[in-house]
């Protein structure tokens, strides 16, 4: 069994170099930063009136049932980015997975949208182009 020294000096020293700071300095990851920074400006002042204004209002009933049930039906949370309808299943910013597959950029030949395109949509309820998603 190797120490903690002779790992490090035999497995962490021939590590590549940190993918962390070449992700943080790629365009999209730029890109989105500003987005996101200038997003929280926006709505950071809607979010505190709302909590002003309706903060002690309920937002509905509990019971033992639904706890027991794995808290089915219960409204328990206040999000932009995604809703779960019973009867249509899961929209992202308002959108069908059908309307996202529709719309979201695709790899060459792909069928289904990127992944990147997908976590861009819900990060700025914006329909990233194939550039956005490409840089």
């Amino acid at each position: 069994m190797l120490s903690v020294p002779a790992f490090r000096s035999r497995f962490v020293a021939r590590a590549p170099a940190c993918s962390r700071a070449f992700a943080a300095s790629s365009p999209i990851v730029s890109t989105l930063q500003g987005k996101i920074k200038k997003l929280a400006a926006d709505k950071t002042p809607q979010f505190t009136k709302l909590r002003k204004e309706l903060g002690d209002v309920p937002i509905g009933k509990v019971t033992v049932e639904m706890c027991i049930g794995g808290a089915r039906g219960v409204k328990c949370l206040l999000s932009e980015t995604s809703l779960l309808d019973p009867m249509e299943g899961i929209r992202y910013r308002g959108r069908t997975l059908e309307e996202c597959m529709e719309q979201l950029p695709k790899a060459p030949q792909g069928k289904v949208g990127l992944p990147e395109a997908s976590f861009w949509l819900l990060l700025t309820d914006e329909m990233p182009t194939d550039t956005e998603v490409k840089a």
